[in-house]
């Protein structure tokens, strides 16, 4: 549990500089409405889309998000770790 609050103070301080949470906000939304495209088409639209199509979309979302999720961490640690070495 430890690890996590450590990862949330991270993710807090990611956020808090510059344009972390316009980036972070716009992320999550591009992220849910991917998630959830097959759904609004099917419910809004009205297309049926099979089975087959529809669940691995999502899956495929999840995966992306989850793997792509800890950049901006990356990101945020690898810039303040240089700018104490002196790197430019």
């Amino acid at each position: 549990m430890k690890n996590f609050g450590e990862y949330l103070c991270l993710y807090w301080a990611y956020l808090s500089t510059g344009f972390g949470w316009a980036k972070a906000l716009l992320g999550a939304i591009v992220w849910l409405a991917g998630m959830f495209a097959p759904l609004a088409a099917k419910t809004l639209i009205l297309v049926n889309l099979p089975t087959w199509l529809v669940v691995p979309w999502m899956l495929a979302w999840a995966i992306l998000g989850y793997v792509i999720a800890p950049y901006g961490l990356w990101k945020h640690y690898r810039a303040q770790t240089f700018e104490k070495r002196g790197y430019p």
